[in-house]
């Protein structure tokens, strides 16, 4: 019998955290999407449709702590497109070049005021960036795109305690880094680590991943 995360996780963080954990403790105790996702995959967990719209979700109601959403904070109309049409790909109602189209959309949005001036955005400015790359993740066709809508929207969430500096360095991330890139949600996380809200956003979203997969579901496949 396989035993949940133990398998997957490589990383020092993850392994500290997991210790002495049974399956079922890790499943029930884990606020990082991105480990829980990554897992199920691991062990052959099959709901793209179910994926797809977790991520969504992701965009649209991941709180920001302040009674907003992280879908309040997308200014552009193509970032929003990206999840309109990746839920409707998940329904099978838009097609795979309808979904390109989205993303290669939603990325261009993401990418044109970091590469413009990225030192000089404010903070609401960052978190605008986090929650853009979110949407075009949301859209990608990449593996992991679910893992990395979840954690940028976390992201997007943070009450940033590092300087100017760092923070638009992390946003510059969030504009140039895709889905493909498996070290891209390990940014994210950097990005809203120390932060309460991003705390609260990631406990939300895991909660929110286990409803919808309970773990006898996870159970039946280990």
């Amino acid at each position: 019998m396989k035993e949940l995360f133990k398998n997957a996780l490589t990383c020092k963080v993850a392994l500290a955290w997991l210790g002495m954990r049974s399956s079922e403790e890790a499943w029930h105790q884990c606020d990082r999407v991105d480990w829980m996702l990554s897992e199920m995959r691991q062990i052959g967990y099959k709901n793209e449709k179910g994926i797809r719209l977790f991520a969504c979700m992701c965009v649209r109601q991941t709180p920001l702590g302040d009674g907003r959403v992280v879908w309040d904070l997308l200014d552009d109309v193509r970032s929003k497109k990206a999840v309109d049409v990746a839920e409707k790909f998940a329904h099978g109602i838009a097609t795979s070049a309808e979904l390109l189209a989205a993303e290669c959309g939603a990325y261009s949005t993401q990418q044109a005021p970091i590469y413009t001036s990225p030192a000089s955005l404010g903070r609401y400015a960052n978190l605008v960036a986090y929650a853009s790359a979110a949407a075009a993740a949301a859209a990608s066709t990449y593996e992991i795109y679910a893992e990395c809508a979840a954690s940028w929207a976390s992201a997007a969430s943070a009450r940033h305690p590092y300087s100017e500096d760092i923070v638009a360095m992390l946003a510059y991330w969030a504009a140039t880094s895709r889905p493909s890139d498996t070290s891209a949600y390990s940014e994210a996380y950097l990005a809203s680590e120390d932060s309460d809200a991003s705390i609260a956003a990631r406990k939300w979203q895991a909660d929110k991943l286990r409803e919808m997969v309970p773990w006898s579901e996870v159970k039946n496949l280990l």
